[in-house]
């Protein structure tokens, strides 16, 4: 503790030197830009190693200086470097002699710069439109002037709000007609302002009257798909920052990915090749354009679709939906499933909502709870809303936990965890008046903890080879915004006549082009690389942990294993530079099938010429895979693993978590690289600490580090 409290203090004192000191409104202080970038480089090696010591659990610290940490590694990170490299590399004019560091607060904020003495926004200006450019030109942009909220009720005299702020502008402009002229767009409903073409020192003027609440520069943003790519970081708030995966591998450009599976519809206009070069000459398949029918390993992202449950006594219950909003801003009667039942249902059967087990007499007008399980989740709120319902509480089984999935449900609904969904059943119960509200669904960011596991995705041990750990990584696999099918509803059931271009879904679907993704572009960064150093790079750079610096949970809040995530969560960006890999070759996975007794008559027809099982077989236990998995552990067993060297020269160290009761040794522990393709070997050596130990299965881990590379690989042991 006492090496990281230094580590943090030297962060924080070299970051304050650039980070604190651009925050800060010191006008004045000017500091050379070669300076600038050398700086930025030690204060982000300096902090990243601290940050990659706390995820790999190698130090540890409250999650207050967690975030402090990473807050430090996204600011230079993103905002120094790329506004350092844009400087830098000339991509905006900017005199080299310095940047004035005074002004890096608002640069921070609006994207802009000074360039000898003029205001210039850092954007790619090449589309813009003659009249912009000729404004751009005369020091003329678009800003929004805030001025807070409205005074009018909800019958307002909409053009007369928009005559206010021609009077308010004309003020500073001289004349309405000026003012008419200049604003392109009223802020009339919900907000009060107006977006207007300035001149700089207009907007500084109208910034400091006292109706005003801020002046900011309008800009454009693009709608994106889905989340996913910021809790990757491989953007940060739409920022594709110099780091970035994206950035490095060109957007996988030239890359081609073989699409095998059905969870995405291509014909989509996310998939549209507007704007790209032709295909590349290498490619070997067929652009198939035709229309079907649309068909109906998992984590979540830190954003949630949250649509709370409140109750009359005062309780309130975070869920999650997709739905529309109760007819009304009012409570409702509630009423379970179980208490709703017909005649001729079982109690059980109606608490699920299953077909025909509701009495519309006794659910009519009321918001319906109903239990997850045995049907499919929409389908249980199209038997709400055919029995009278206004809206469902849908409470999560036991086996469910607290993974709750956005639907896009026919009637309002709340999907809400298993310790929630007893309280509101409890509270149903316990009077005569039961009343409730489901708030309109709403999208929020960075919720905690996340990632977790979802209850739905597979789970190890490999069933049909025990000794290959599996699943190898998990991705983002929860509420994925995508590309739908409009040849089928968002339901994907017969009832639904709704059709969407995006919806929601959950699934391997969803995950593995998040990963198919990723190994596009570290095959686009290293073409020579095969597919198990890729898989390698991926698994052997994952995060175990969570946003909150704990161990990831499972849906149950329990913590989860390798048999839940593999490697752990996949992070895009440090895969990009792993240090070492794990290699197979060709001749490697055919050995392997004959260690699980496929014989040299089977394996030679796809083998690509002659070749001959080894006599004897290989050790199943000694195939190169980026984990080790010991299912028939009987007391003592050693293993033998190769890495390659894909990174600069170094010296790597092993260290090892042990498994409950279970003594692990490496040697050699120590792995010296001279160069790029040097391949080493080492054996790992298991050992029973007592007698039945790893009477069920226990998990630990193997880390080679030179410092700045942690190469991780899961280790689990179960006696036979």
């Amino acid at each position: 503790m006492e090496n990281f409290n230094k580590g943090m203090a030297l962060f924080t004192l070299r970051a304050s030197r650039v980070t604190e000191s651009q925050l800060r409104e010191a006008e004045g202080m000017r500091v050379q830009e070669g300076v600038i970038e050398d700086e930025m480089k030690r204060n982000l090696q300096v902090i990243q190693v601290t940050y990659e010591k706390l995820l790999n659990g190698f130090v540890e610290a409250s999650q207050d200086r967690f975030l402090k940490l990473e807050k430090a590694v996204n600011i230079i990170d993103g905002h120094l470097g790329r506004i350092a490299d844009k400087v830098l590399n000339r991509e905006i004019g900017s005199s080299r002699d310095s940047l004035n560091l005074g002004s890096a607060r608002s640069i921070l904020r609006s994207g802009r710069i000074m360039n000898n003495g003029r205001s210039e926004e850092i954007t790619d200006k090449s589309n813009n439109s003659p009249r912009e450019r000729n404004n751009e030109e005369k020091g003329i942009l678009s800003y929004v002037v805030y001025l807070g909220s409205h005074a009018h009720g909800a019958q307002a005299d909409l053009d007369r709000v928009t005559q206010t702020h021609h009077h308010f502008l004309a003020s500073f402009l001289g004349s309405t007609d000026k003012a008419r002229d200049s604003i392109f767009y009223s802020y009339k409903r919900h907000i009060n302002g107006f977006a207007a073409m300035l001149e700089e020192e207009e907007a500084a003027q109208i910034s400091r009257h006292s109706d005003v609440v801020s002046v900011f520069l309008n800009k454009g943003r693009k709608l994106h798909t889905t989340h996913s790519w910021d809790f990757m970081l491989l953007e940060k708030n739409g920022i594709v920052h110099h780091s970035s995966a994206w950035n490095k591998a060109r957007f996988g450009q030239d890359t081609i990915i073989a699409n095998l599976d059905t969870g995405v519809w291509p014909q989509s206009q996310s998939f549209s090749d507007h704007g790209f070069g032709p295909v590349p000459s290498r490619w070997k398949g067929i652009c198939d354009n035709d229309t079907t029918a649309g068909v109906p390993c998992n984590s979540t992202l830190d954003r949630e679709f949250q649509a709370f449950v409140k109750l009359r006594n005062g309780e309130r219950f975070k869920g999650t939906s997709l739905s529309k909003p109760l007819p009304e801003d009012k409570f409702y009667p509630l009423v379970t499933g179980e208490q709703a039942k017909a005649a001729n249902a079982s109690a059980a059967e109606a608490f699920l909502c299953k077909e025909g087990t509701l009495d519309p007499e006794k659910v009519k007008g009321k918001i319906l709870a109903c239990l997850r399980g045995d049907t499919a989740r929409v389908d249980k709120g199209r038997q709400a809303a055919l029995a009278g319902a206004v809206g469902m509480i849908l409470c999560n089984d036991k086996d469910s936990g607290n993974e709750i999935i956005a639907d896009p449900h026919l009637l309002p609904t709340s999907q809400i965890t298993y310790k929630d969904g007893a309280a509101v059943i409890a509270y149903i119960n316990s009077t005569d008046d039961p009343l409730g509200f489901i708030t309109v669904p709403s999208a929020k960011l960075g919720t905690k903890p996340a990632p977790f596991m979802a209850a739905f995705s597979s789970q190890g041990p490999n069933t049909i080879t025990a000794e290959i750990l599996k699943p190898d990584i998990t991705a983002p696999g929860v509420n994925i915004i995508a590309a739908y099918s409009e040849a089928t509803s968002p339901t994907g059931l017969t009832f639904d006549n709704r059709r969407v271009p995006f919806n929601t879904d959950s699934g391997t679907s969803m995950s593995c082009p998040h990963v198919s993704g990723v190994a596009g572009l570290l095959k686009t960064l290293h073409p020579d690389w095969s597919p198990a150093a890729i898989r390698s790079a991926i698994t052997t750079t994952a995060r175990t942990r969570d946003n909150t610096v704990n161990p990831m949970l499972n849906a149950a809040q329990v913590k989860a294993t390798p048999f839940s995530y593999g490697g752990g969560h996949i992070r895009p960006n440090r895969a990009m530079d792993p240090g070492l890999v794990y290699d197979l070759s060709t001749n490697d996975y055919l050995d392997f099938l004959c260690s699980v007794g496929y014989n040299q008559t089977v394996i030679e027809p796809f083998s690509g010429g002659t070749y001959e099982c080894p006599s004897p077989a290989n050790n199943i236990l000694d195939f190169n895979y980026p984990s080790i998995t010991v299912p028939k552990f009987s007391g003592s067993v050693t293993v033998t693993r190769k890495l390659v060297n894909v990174g600069s020269p170094g010296t790597y160290a092993a260290r090892v978590r042990e498994p409950v009761g279970i003594s692990v040794s490496v040697e050699p522990n120590i792995l010296r690289y001279e160069k790029i393709g040097e391949e080493k070997s080492f054996k790992v050596t298991l050992k029973a600490k007592w007698p039945c130990a790893a009477k069920n299965y226990t998990f630990g881990g193997l880390t080679w580090t030179d410092g700045k590379h942690y190469v991780r690989s899961p280790i689990v042991v179960a006696a036979s």
